[in-house]
């Protein structure tokens, strides 16, 4: 089965998480309070600026995406139910998915940078090797998010293939989309996400559109073959303009130069 005619993903508005991690990693730690890690990371709620995110994201999809949608999902995280809520789609009825919610940091959630440091050392500066792979402790790897992707998209294809769908989450699991459906390696995702290119980067409130649509003619074909990405709160952080995906095949003289950049240790 197919999976829906148009699915839109949209990362939930600038949360208070977002806002004391961003301030305490230009080394304000203002709202590293203990109330505040104490808390769940599924509790952490919208800032203000978040709330004005979602309600521009409303705006921009009912103003750019002709008629309503026919099944609406989101994360079960406080977050996303409330960007889902500010969005204010006409008929919105939401299923509520823990599939959808973000990757598990395990006991690094909610601690300061500092905290990680001194509690976590090589581990944690070493996040970044092999990050699709590593588990932070007793967290989620991204492979692990993969697989809770695969298995929404299962459900989406059996249930609403000829469907125009809206998914409410967060930046990881909407990356583990963006893996599977542009059909990158985990070379071209670590590039991308080391580009930060502010036209397809992942802002709070991003707006991710892929479709089986035809833009130009209008045609529904049987795989997902476009998409595009909007930031309806700044355009200038995106272009909005509709991107061919190609699903790119490698020789067996491709293949082996990729595995020329690593080293032999036994055979030599």
């Amino acid at each position: 089965m197919p999976l829906p005619i148009d699915l839109v993903l949209v990362r939930h508005g600038e949360s208070e998480s977002n806002l004391a991690n961003s301030l305490d990693r230009k080394g304000d730690s203002r709202y590293m309070t203990e109330a505040h890690k104490s808390k769940h990371t599924s509790e952490y709620r919208l800032t203000n600026k978040g709330i004005k995110q979602a309600k521009a994201a409303g705006q921009w999809l009912r103003k750019n995406i002709d008629g309503q949608f026919d099944f609406y999902l989101t994360s079960d995280f406080a977050r996303a139910k409330e960007t889902a809520a500010y969005l204010d789609l006409p008929g919105a009825e939401w299923e509520i998915d823990p599939y959808l919610v973000e990757r598990d940091h395990g006991e690094m959630d909610g601690l300061s940078n500092t905290e990680k440091e001194v509690l976590y050392g090589k581990d944690y500066r070493n996040r970044y090797i092999h990050n699709f792979y590593r588990r932070p402790p007793n967290g989620e790897s991204r492979l692990d998010l993969s697989l809770r992707w695969d298995r929404i998209m299962l459900s989406l294809s059996q249930r609403h293939a000829e469907h125009r769908v809206i998914i409410v989450a967060h930046q990881s699991i909407i990356e583990s989309g963006l893996i599977r459906r542009l059909h990158w390696t985990i070379e071209d995702f670590h590039n991308w996400k080391k580009k930060r290119d502010p036209k397809t980067d992942i802002n709070n409130c991003q707006i991710i559109h892929f479709t089986r649509r035809n833009p130009e003619t209008g045609q529904v074909i049987e795989r997902i073959r476009w998409w595009r990405t909007v930031c309806p709160w700044d355009k200038a952080r995106s272009d909005g303009k509709w991107r061919p995906i190609i699903a790119k095949k490698y020789t067996s003289k491709e293949l082996l130069k990729m595995v020329q950049a690593y080293e032999r240790l036994i055979g030599k």
